[in-house]
């Protein structure tokens, strides 16, 4: 299921699953003998909790909608590794999409880099924008870790290398 094309697609086994879950629940009130208090029922009816596993599946569509809608106006907001952090912690999107993700904020600040250095003679504005690429690179390889995205040893070796050429041209 992709969440960043725009759509939330529902899933094929829905409606399985929900007439599972009537029928589960349909067993259990058979073979549960109904509570009373004060001579009123206690327990509701079939319909009544399977109307409210449907109801709960559609508050949890609106509400991925809804994280997927703030994850694409992080990334529209160039604040991807907020995106990628808040995918994660609530399971929005594989761990590959997630990398791509990070891969395209990589290159994206290695962009801005050359090109403020490309525009500038001064070495403090040239040294100034490769400390502002480390820093990303440094939240990008924290993201990495904290989001158990080691795996992703190319990427993580390609952030270091990055980092250690942009430490050596410093001053230059």
């Amino acid at each position: 299921m992709n969440k960043f094309d725009g759509q939330l697609k529902e899933p094929e086994s829905r409606k399985k699953y929900i007439d599972e879950e009537k029928e589960s629940v349909a067993s259990y009130m058979h073979d549960q003998s109904s509570r009373a208090f004060g001579g009123t029922s206690l327990q509701l009816g079939t319909s009544e909790k399977t109307d409210g596993v449907q109801s709960l599946y559609n508050g949890i569509l609106v509400n991925l909608q809804e994280s997927a809608d703030f994850v694409e106006h992080l990334i529209n907001r160039n604040q991807t590794v907020a995106a990628v952090k808040f995918s994660f912690a609530y399971d929005l999107d594989d761990k590959d999409h997630l990398v791509d993700m990070l891969r395209k904020y990589v290159k994206n600040a290695k962009l801005i880099c050359e090109s403020s250095c490309k525009k500038s003679n001064s070495i403090g504005i040239k040294d100034k924008a490769r400390d502002e690429e480390i820093a990303s690179l440094g939240t990008v390889l924290q993201c990495i870790s904290d989001s158990n995205l080691e795996s992703t040893g190319l990427l993580h070796a390609d952030i270091e290398y990055r980092i250690l050429e942009l430490k050596a041209h410093k001053g230059y």
